[in-house]
């Protein structure tokens, strides 16, 4: 699990603690997200990673599961997977 997914999941069940949730829940079937926890769920997105959300780019697949938000903000970031640990750094020789 990546830095970034952890931070989505962390985000998610701190707002809703009477469900369980995992990487592959499906958010809108488990009742998680509604209109009012998609805006604080965008809010937190821009503000925690310090990246702009278009409104082109909120659609069902995005926010789908944690997983699926968590490889959209990676690709903002210029990542390749969200779902791949987070890279070390390789000391200089």
């Amino acid at each position: 699990m990546s830095d970034i997914e952890a931070k989505v999941l962390a985000f998610i069940r701190e707002e809703r603690p009477d469900l369980t949730i995992d990487a592959e829940t499906e958010l809108m079937e488990a009742g998680v997200l509604d209109s009012i926890a998609l805006v604080k769920s965008i809010q937190f997105l821009e503000s925690d990673f310090s990246i702009s959300i278009p409104d082109d780019d909120i659609d069902p697949t995005m926010f789908a599961t944690p997983r699926s938000i968590a490889e959209y903000v990676a690709k903002r970031l210029g990542g390749t997977s969200a779902s791949a640990p987070a890279a070390q750094a390789v000391p200089a020789e």
